[in-house]
């Protein structure tokens, strides 16, 4: 019997660890194509027509619901996820989302082509409405397979569009020199991604119309566009800001800067929603055990935060105009600002993660409502001569503002007290502190070789601190190792 039940946890451990290191290979991968791919097209392009990316990405992010729905996360979470009909129903819900997703960006296609000042790229923006339409019609059941922690599906979903349109940028970008491709481009992902969705799939694609199944995805769904809204205002509105009453060129700038930083935030917070989410969903009728695993997220994502902030605002000055061209020259504070909200959005994820595995789907709109108030301080500030990065600062303030929320409402659902959350929230505001000082010092002066160098030993020293400070955190690391090494049967002698 011994055996048998150290030989669960162990085995828990490994199908744990193999599934992270695919999603994160994965969405590496996946952000890593994409990320040259925006260096091709800055390189291509002028930087009129490449800002012009982060008015796309904006407006559909803006206008497209169905995929704020949460619906592959109650197919993880619900007792009904291996439902046929439950999964049909669920199936129709996002369909009906991607409709007037897609009706919405038709109508608004005019009206925010003018917003950004290209009044010629109507077409452009129209032609957008399709990418939500297609996105609805994704096969969920990499949703379900999830749920068994077989994460083959979700990453070659991500990883198959991202290799074959980074192969097309070139010759694509060549054949429309101008924003056209990236429109383009835009497209034949969401028809691969689409394809995909559906080749991977173990079971039949369905409709269905089954009325607790709505009534219940209705209830759950709700938060979460309603969120989504709140996010897109909280943390992508601040592009329309920037593009609407500056330029698309000096846009180009700002939404490098965010994508550098986002992308990061994007592979994380994927890469733990869907490992930690079937965990703590595991877990949640054990209020110990749940709150355990909760301490151990909040260590995580403050390291995590702390290695991000530290790597990009060292970095950043130097990498992005080696990267981009001297065009984008002094993106370097965008990066510092952007990163810290990274961090602090981070810290606040493990809260939002646990309050959904315990049914609390209001927690992250709740944070978000409050990451939205600042955008007036930053109308108010544009106004008033603010420069894009004042725009930038007021979503920081917004992000420290979530985080609290975050953490405040989740007590209402787990004990958690000040004191656990102490050691965690001093080392992400000590090295937030430690990285501004380096900064101050004049750092980004120094050469790329020389910012590189003091960026990875401050990484290092963090590493150490937090091995140090958080030692159950570095304990399930060190069994995580235990479990993938191979062991030798116990024979009787």
């Amino acid at each position: 019997m011994s055996l048998t039940r150290s030989s669960a946890p162990k085995s828990t451990h490994s199908r744990v660890f193999k599934g992270a290191t695919l999603l994160t290979l994965s969405r590496v991968v996946g952000y890593g194509l994409s990320f040259v791919r925006n260096i091709v097209l800055a390189r291509m392009l002028t930087k009129a027509d490449f800002g012009l990316s982060g008015a796309f990405a904006t407006t559909i992010l803006m206008l497209e619901l169905s995929g704020r729905a949460g619906l592959p996360q109650l197919i993880i979470r619900s007792p009904r996820g291996e439902d046929v009909s439950f999964m049909a129903s669920l199936q129709t819900l996002q369909l009906l989302g991607g409709v007037i997703s897609a009706a919405l960006l038709l109508a608004c296609s005019q009206p925010m082509a003018r917003l950004f000042g290209v009044p010629d790229a109507t077409g452009s923006f129209a032609a957008l409405a399709l990418i939500p339409f297609l996105n609805s019609l994704w096969h969920l059941d990499n949703s379900r397979q999830q749920r068994e922690l077989n994460f083959w599906p979700v990453s070659l979903i991500e990883v198959v569009p991202q290799v074959v349109i980074t192969l097309a940028v070139w010759p694509v970008t060549r054949w429309l020199p101008d924003h056209r491709s990236i429109v383009v481009l835009l497209l034949a992902r969401a028809v691969l991604a689409l394809a995909v969705t559906h080749l991977l799939a173990a079971r039949p694609f369905r409709l269905g119309w089954d009325e607790p199944t709505i009534s219940e995805s209705l209830s759950w769904a709700w938060p979460f566009v309603l969120s989504g809204t709140v996010v897109f205002a909280s943390q992508q509105a601040n592009q329309m800001v920037v593009g609407g009453a500056f330029s698309v060129a000096q846009l180009a700038g700002y939404s490098i800067a965010s994508s550098l930083t986002s992308i990061p935030w994007f592979i994380v917070a994927t890469v733990a929603g869907a490992l930690a989410m079937p965990v703590l969903a595991r877990s949640q009728m054990v209020p110990k055990l749940l709150e355990s695993r909760l301490r151990l997220l909040v260590e995580l994502s403050a390291v995590i935060g702390v290695l991000l902030f530290i790597s990009l605002s060292l970095s950043g000055e130097a990498l992005i105009p080696l990267l981009y061209g001297k065009a984008y020259i002094g993106c370097g504070t965008y990066m510092v600002l952007m990163s810290a909200g990274v961090a602090l959005r981070l810290f606040g994820l493990s809260g939002v993660l646990v309050a959904m595995a315990r049914g609390d789907s209001r927690n992250e709109l709740y944070a978000n409502v409050w990451r939205c108030i600042v955008l007036p301080l930053a109308l108010l500030a544009v106004r008033n001569g603010g420069s894009p990065a004042t725009v930038a600062g007021c979503a920081l303030l917004g992000e420290a503002a979530g985080v609290i929320v975050t953490l405040r409402r989740l007590r209402r659902v787990v004990t958690l007290t000040r004191a656990e959350l102490l050691p965690a929230a001093g080392y992400l505001a000590g090295f937030m502190l430690l990285t501004v000082a380096l900064l101050l010092g004049q750092v980004q002066r120094l050469g790329v070789g020389s910012q590189l160098l003091i960026a990875v030993a401050t990484v290092l020293f963090a590493l150490l601190v937090a091995a140090k400070l958080f030692p159950n955190l570095l304990s399930l690391f060190l069994s995580f190792g235990s479990a993938l090494r191979p062991r030798r049967a116990f024979l009787p002698r």
